[in-house]
């Protein structure tokens, strides 16, 4: 989408913010998995690379989450997002889940600021855009449009705070993704776990703290229009 229309990446970056903050106000049924109960299972898939400590931490990450019970999509990023008729569609639906959209941000937020600064810069932005863009910057725009325009923050100090929410859970995504994405070669999946011994866990119970207070941002209304 970005690739073929590259004068419109603006205003399509700022439509897919609005886009989520609306689907994140939409009630699911228990009918669809419950976030927590998947990320729980890719948590305990883990524990062939993890300590029994590592392992006991992220599940009171998890528990510390707050319930909620809207839509969540699980994989969130603008390489999941399709145009029809100039309207944008979510797509790669599996994973799509009920829950707290803190899921979905800790996604967002791993996919343009932590994915391609660990792996290889050209290789990650080819699987995460489908392109190599010649603006070094181009992912760092998307993450700050998505907060700008999905929290509406007040003032700088609320925009780092919201940023650290989601670098907490950008970090569990990273890990995360070593099951969800089993091609991983063992050489980066060494990678993504020697980066959360070093910068992950050892402020988890920082995390625990600022997570108690996420809904600040993102309220606790539920919308069907």
């Amino acid at each position: 989408t970005m690739r073929r229309n590259p004068s419109k990446a603006g205003e399509y970056r700022i439509r897919y913010a609005k886009l989520l903050r609306s689907i994140h106000h939409r009630p699911m049924t228990d009918a669809f998995q419950d976030s927590k109960l998947l990320h729980e299972k890719w948590i305990d898939s883990l524990k062939q690379h993890l300590t029994d400590t590592e392992i006991r931490s992220l599940h009171d990450l998890i528990a510390n989450i707050p319930d909620r019970d809207t839509f969540i999509h699980c994989d969130c990023h603008v390489g999941n997002i399709m145009v029809r008729n100039d309207e944008l569609i979510l797509i790669d639906m599996a994973d799509v889940g009920r829950g707290h959209p803190l899921f979905d941000i800790g996604a967002e937020y791993y996919h343009y600021k932590i994915m391609p600064a660990l792996f290889d810069r050209e290789q990650a932005l080819k699987l995460l855009l489908g392109f190599v863009p010649e603006d070094e910057c181009f992912t760092d725009r998307i993450w700050t449009d998505l907060v700008m325009h999905y929290f509406e923050p007040s003032d700088e100090t609320s925009f780092h705070e919201i940023e650290t929410i989601a670098e907490d859970m950008g970090g569990l995504r990273s890990l995360v993704v070593i099951v969800k994405q089993g091609q991983i070669p063992d050489e980066l999946k060494a990678i993504i776990i020697d980066r959360a011994r070093r910068e992950f866990f050892p402020k988890i119970k920082k995390y625990l703290s600022s997570i108690r207070a996420v809904d600040r941002y993102f309220g606790n209304d539920i919308a069907i229009d």
